[in-house]
């Protein structure tokens, strides 16, 4: 008996100095936030996207290195999304935001200001090109810049008439406006420690995405040439959207969201998992 209660001693007296708590679950959480930041850039080391092209993404969950396949956006989110983003802001803003804006549920470590690790914020989120696209629609949206507002919005409706040449339904796409080397939000913290996280919309139609938040730092020497193209798109549409008149140097972190799991929430039924498809039991 005294052998196993100083086994168990043991453990927890690793688990306190290697920096997380022990629990019967295995769940793993840093109990001081690890520095992120190295010659004014920040590099998440939580993720490995090698196996992309085989549809698999890998990530440090809960202190663990697990894979993940990647699921898709189904018909229904994209129909109800495109929809959504086709009204016009000004006339409707309402209805355009219930697509732009997710909330994002985040767990990892928490901030100095907290004794929480769990976060909720809401980011502006949208579509991400398809690797073999992204480049020739950012050099379109480039020589967009002089268009008012307006025909900016139509070129936009034009890519959504049709997604499926455009636009990669295993990720969304975001930016982390706020984090910086001398302030991170607790968004920010808990995704660099821990990818997982959960999105939902602002609408009567009830998505939630389950995903891996993948960021990049638009200083990061690192970056693959894809890594680049996203980094160039989430900061132009960012610009192009808020009437920006002329291209400003990439200079917000960008955050990929890869989906794993996609469920329909919405009332007057029961939640389901729409993607993948579960089963037969």
């Amino acid at each position: 008996m005294l052998e196993q209660l100083a086994l168990v001693a043991l453990v927890v007296l690793l688990a306190a100095l290697t920096g997380c708590s022990s629990s019967t679950s295995g769940v793993c959480f840093p109990l001081k936030k690890p520095s992120f930041w190295r010659d004014g850039y920040c590099r998440q080391t939580t993720i490995n996207t090698s196996r992309l092209s085989e549809g698999i993404i890998s990530a440090q969950i809960d202190g663990k290195w697990q894979q993940f396949r990647l699921g898709r956006l189904p018909d229904g989110f994209i129909q109800w999304a495109v929809k959504k983003r086709a009204t016009e802001p000004a006339k409707d803003p309402s209805g355009f935001l219930a697509a732009h804006c997710g909330l994002v549920a985040t767990y990892g470590c928490p901030r100095s200001d907290s004794n929480f690790h769990i976060n909720n914020a809401a980011k502006g989120i949208g579509f991400l090109p398809k690797p073999n696209k992204i480049a020739e629609i950012n050099r379109i949206i480039e020589n967009a810049f002089n268009k008012p507002l307006k025909e900016r919005l139509s070129l936009l409706r034009k890519f959504y008439q049709d997604f499926d040449t455009y636009f990669d339904r295993t990720r969304l796409v975001s930016l982390e406006l706020y984090s910086k080397a001398k302030f991170e939000t607790q968004t920010f913290i808990n995704q660099m420690t821990n990818p997982a996280c959960s999105i939902v919309f602002l609408d009567m139609t009830s998505y939630e995405l389950k995903a891996i938040a993948h960021l990049l730092h638009p200083d990061d020497p690192n970056l693959s040439e894809y890594e680049k193209e996203v980094v160039r798109f989430a900061n132009l549409m960012h610009d192009f959207g808020h009437g920006a008149k002329r291209i400003s140097v990439p200079k917000f972190i960008t955050v990929i969201y890869y989906i794993t799991e996609v469920f329909d929430n919405s009332p007057r039924s029961k939640g389901r998992r729409v993607s993948p498809p579960r089963s037969s039991p």
